[in-house]
């Protein structure tokens, strides 16, 4: 079951499960109801091939931390035009849709059903193939590695 944790004050927007939704040939993506709302948000390519779909304040946190990385490295550049080039701000419709550029839905390989997962602070934006294979890859690390988490 998907949903979004409604903000409590000074406490940031939770998101979590997992959702097949729909995408129009126009690229509109129907989100479930609960997880924008009237929301300022940025979508921009993600990791592993998915989209990240992150609450501005949240997307204005991590560039602040992105900003502060040594640009005289060649990784941080390249991350930086990874994260940047692509990011544009969305707002849903009356309809609870964004709209998803041609270059992101390409970069993700979204065709008629993408699937959107919560990921605490943020969503991602999976191509149904790709998620299905990144569960696999994560069920067998759990099961590798335990919960070896420290600070847990």
């Amino acid at each position: 079951m998907s949903q979004a944790i409604p903000p409590n004050p000074g406490v940031p927007r939770a998101f979590w499960g997992e959702h097949r939704c729909p995408l129009d040939a126009e690229g509109r993506l129907s989100l479930p109801e609960d997880f924008l709302g009237k929301g300022e948000f940025v979508l921009t390519k993600g990791l592993d091939g998915c989209l990240m779909l992150a609450p501005q304040a949240f997307f204005a946190s991590l560039s602040q931390k992105v900003r502060e990385l040594p640009f005289t490295r060649r990784s941080v550049r390249a991350f930086r035009r990874h994260l940047y080039a692509s990011a544009t701000p969305v707002t849903s419709d009356s309809h609870n849709r964004i709209i998803i550029p041609e270059n992101l839905r390409a970069y993700a390989g979204l065709t008629e059903t993408a699937v959107v997962v919560g990921n605490d602070a943020y969503l991602e934006i999976w191509n149904e193939q790709a998620w299905e294979e990144m569960t696999q890859t994560i069920e067998r690390m759990v099961q590798e590695e335990g919960w070896q988490l420290e600070g847990i």
